[in-house]
């Protein structure tokens, strides 16, 4: 299946439905997201521009596999997003009229830093999510993340309604990322 390019998904936001909701345990209840009838797997840009800003992090400092990862992203990306948040929570009204209070956003605008998209990610078996190098070919996953230079394909699984939150669940399923950023010399600053 090929992944849905950011402006195709701009281009047919219309063609989003939500399924019926459906018991995912702990309380949980998900709505899968569909783009035009099939699952919504969404390539995140066509080069490695995006960066991770710093480590994935597992909940409340654990060291369990599946974490979170923060990308920083370009503002139309970050509208995008936006705009796929907007039409989850208006599908959600009737149902969920407290969906605007409730509502746990996946990104977070620019300000003193740039914006940000976080998602979940596997780093070990038995999910882990796939990784290529600079030319497309498997690797390892990175030792290293912060300020690496990545594109991510992103599945959009769907709407997760608990008691005091609702949001996206989304996981990064294929990392591409390049060489890593040169490291800043030691004392630029004395530097002629």
């Amino acid at each position: 299946m090929a992944a849905t390019t950011v402006p195709q998904l701009l281009e047919g936001i219309d063609n989003l439905s939500l399924s019926s909701p459906y018991a995912a345990g702990q309380g949980m209840k998900m709505r899968s997201i569909r783009f035009c009838g099939e699952p919504l797997i969404l390539k995140l840009s066509n080069d490695t521009t995006l960066s991770v800003p710093f480590e994935p992090t597992a909940w409340g400092a654990g060291s369990g596999s599946r974490k979170t990862i923060a990308f920083n992203v370009p503002e139309p990306l970050f509208e995008a997003f936006a705009e796929l948040e907007d039409f989850c929570r208006q599908l959600l009204e009737d149902e969920h009229p407290t969906v605007q209070a409730l509502w746990s956003s996946s990104i977070k605008p620019t300000g003193r830093y740039p914006a940000i998209l976080k998602a979940k990610i596997n780093t070990s078996e038995p999910r882990q999510a796939k990784f290529f190098d600079a030319a497309n070919e498997p690797t390892e996953p990175p030792a290293s993340w912060k300020g690496l230079q990545i594109n991510a394909v992103i599945h959009v699984r769907g709407v997760y309604i608990q008691k005091n939150t609702i949001g996206l669940s989304l996981e990064a399923t294929h990392i591409c990322y390049g060489p890593p950023p040169p490291p800043p010399p030691p004392f630029d600053y004395f530097a002629k």
